[in-house]
């Protein structure tokens, strides 16, 4: 588990060697760039609420997921819809409550 939540953080390409990360919160941040979390097959929940980015499409890949946060003012009910659908049905995505 690696918590992080409300820490200024913006760089997280550290991350994107990373392959057996599992469960991750970067909420209420500051990452405008999510791409070093794309590509993990062993990621089960990842929390990234209230953090400037506007593209989701690195997630896609983290077929392991279970649990998915990104609500956030840049993201999209069209992207949440695009991100559910890239899922089974019993994945937890939680987008902006407008999308709900």
């Amino acid at each position: 588990v690696v918590g992080l939540m409300m820490n200024n953080i913006s760089d997280v390409s550290a991350f994107a060697g990373l392959t057996h990360l599992e469960d991750l919160v970067f909420s209420y941040n500051q990452i405008t760039d999510i791409s070093a979390f794309a590509n993990k097959p062993t990621l089960k929940r990842i929390q990234l609420h209230f953090n400037p980015f506007s593209d989701v499409t690195p997630l896609y890949g983290n077929q392991a997921s279970t649990l998915i946060g990104v609500s956030s003012k840049q993201i999209t009910c069209a992207q949440i819809a695009e991100l559910r659908a890239q899922f089974a049905a019993d994945v937890k995505i939680y987008g902006p409550k407008a999308c709900n």
